[in-house]
């Protein structure tokens, strides 16, 4: 369930590394980092602020361009946020994007969740 004090330490982590990271680690620090954060939200029912953590990781993994698979499961959790809030026209093109890195990658666990 939703754990505020994760939440407020995860913060402070992304904090401490800045709104612009520079190298390859904070970068991926960022992107888990708001990943992390977006879902604890999502789980306290604070829908619209966990989709504005899913983004922001977004951002970072695709400043990135690799680790597709994490991509692929936010973009899976980003979809649900904007689906559960009634935006599906925001949420059907991220599941289909996220069906095709899974697709691509041969991931099978992955490409079920998507689908489900």
């Amino acid at each position: 369930g939703y754990d505020a004090d994760v939440v407020e330490r995860a913060n402070s982590y992304l904090t401490r590394i800045g709104e612009d990271p520079g190298t390859l680690e904070t970068t991926l620090a960022a992107a888990r980092l708001n990943t992390s954060i977006g879902y604890q939200l999502r789980k306290g029912g604070q829908l619209r602020q966990a989709a504005e953590r899913y983004v922001a990781g977004n951002t970072a993994y695709r400043r990135l361009e690799r680790y597709k698979d994490e991509l692929a499961i936010l973009l899976n959790n980003l979809a649900y946020a904007y689906a559960r809030q009634g935006r599906f026209h925001l949420a059907r093109p991220l599941v289909s994007e996220a069906l095709r890195i899974n697709e691509s990658l041969g991931n099978d666990y992955t490409t079920g969740l998507t689908l489900s």
